[in-house]
């Protein structure tokens, strides 16, 4: 379930455990995670300042403003046209 993986000199720990990181992303670390520095530095120029690249408080600003277009009455509209 975890194991590290390495793009180039950077190193990245991947965990597969849903709870671990469900736990961890809403009460442990929240906003304080942040982007690796090689994933900023390639895609800044594709997705500039957007809710991929953001972080901290601009990603919850961001986050808040499209979560209700995933809302699962919103997404069913889409869904049923398929």
């Amino acid at each position: 379930k975890v194991f590290v993986y390495w793009l180039g000199t950077e190193p990245f720990l991947y965990i597969a455990d849903a709870e671990f990181l469900k736990k961890m992303s809403t009460e442990v670390m929240a906003k304080k995670w942040g982007k690796p520095s090689v994933f900023r530095n390639d895609r800044d120029p594709m997705f500039g300042s957007g809710l991929v690249m953001v972080e901290g408080n601009d990603w919850v600003r961001h986050r808040h403003i499209v979560a209700p277009a995933f809302n699962p009455l919103n997404l069913k509209v889409y869904i049923s046209q398929y």
